[in-house]
């Protein structure tokens, strides 16, 4: 087993697996890319939250895979009419434990 070292705010060090390591990196760059097809931030966002096919791109995954976490009921949402929608924040501590 390979351990990389991260360094953050030059005080902490934190010891994760390379491969580990290597998940973190994709989902980093999958949310750079989505956030590169969307300049100026065009996400219609309302107090935090953004509907279903804006967390798609938002975080690079699809409906299914959304529909999944909300039925394991590790990703909470709110509905109105037939419209779901996800707290920004919960989206990303979500890919965050994922990791």
């Amino acid at each position: 087993m390979q351990l990389i070292l991260i360094i953050i705010k030059m005080t902490n060090v934190i010891l994760i697996e390379e491969q580990k390591y290597e998940t973190l990196l994709n989902k980093v760059e999958q949310m750079y890319q989505a956030l590169i097809k969307n300049p100026g931030n065009t996400l219609n966002e309302i107090n935090g939250f953004v509907s279903e096919s804006d967390a798609c791109k938002l975080i690079g995954k699809s409906k299914t895979w959304l529909w999944r976490k909300r039925t394991e009921g590790v990703l909470p949402y709110k509905k109105l009419g037939a419209k779901i929608f996800y707290a920004k924040t919960d989206l990303f501590n979500l890919l965050k434990e994922t990791v």
